[in-house]
Parts: structure tokens; sequence; C-alpha cells
């Protein structure tokens, strides 16, 4: 599904990071300290990289999957309640990223291609490390049976 149909969940990442796709824009949730305040936050959102810090400390930073409306991009922060009223909300900073041509393209399946590059040279290095495990049983047996 693409446009306003591109639904769901998107995925996690670091430091209790999630984000769902929703139509036309993806929606980053990331939960912030009790101390943050609107000028703790610096966001830069451009077509092709986003940039989005706390406090100093970088929490979102690459290259989106798809290219960004920036005029469009923006970021709240907003109470993550369980319930209306809940005592125990805590403070979480929402970034919304909506996609240019947003009616003909789909949100990727990682929010940011280097993350999907980390990902795969994960799965890459885990596969031969798999396969040096086996290399090794292999040599081991023969060396066994002679």
């Amino acid at each position: 599904p693409v446009g306003r149909e591109d639904l769901g969940l998107g995925g996690t990442g670091p430091k209790g990071i999630r984000w769902e796709r929703h139509g036309l824009e993806a929606i980053v949730k990331a939960p912030l300290p009790d101390n943050v305040t609107s000028k703790d936050i610096h966001a830069e959102f451009y077509q092709k990289r986003v940039l989005v810090s706390v406090q100093g400390e970088v929490l979102l930073r690459g290259t989106p999957g798809i290219d960004l409306d920036r005029e469009e991009c923006f970021w709240e922060i907003r109470s993550e309640e369980e319930f209306d009223g809940d005592p125990l909300a805590r403070p979480c900073l929402w970034v919304h990223l909506m996609k240019m041509n947003a009616e003909k393209v789909r949100w990727p399946r990682w929010l940011f291609k280097e993350h999907a590059m980390s990902i795969k040279r994960k799965a890459r290095e885990r596969r031969a490390a798999e396969r040096a495990l086996e290399r090794q049983a292999k040599v081991a047996q023969k060396e066994t049976n002679n």
C-alpha cells in the first residue's frame, strides 16, 4: 500500500525509539527525561537527511529511505499516557516526518538507510561467523576420525 493506505508499525531503535507509518507521515516517538524543555530540542529536516538532538545528544541522524517534504516535517513534546489523566505519564518527543510524493511512495522497511545497512552488515557478519564455525567443526571431525 502507498499514500494514505501506508499504515502500520514501523520499527524500533536504540534508547526506546519507535516509529509508526501513518499514511503520509511517519511518526518517530522517543521517551524524554522529565527535565527536557523545547529549548533542549534541536531538529534539522532536509529532503535527504534528518538530525534531531536532545540536550546535545543525537537522537536521530540519517538518510531516510524516501525523500522528505522538509517544509511539512516537525516535532512536538507530548505526554505518553496509558489512559487520560495518567499521573505516571512521561514526556515523549514525537517527530513527524512527511514524505514527498506521498501518494506514490511507501515508507521503507527501515526508517534510515544507515540502519538498514547496519542490520544487513551484522547479518552478513553473523553468517560468515556461522560458516567459519561449521568449517572448524568439519576440520575437527576429520581430525577425530583420523
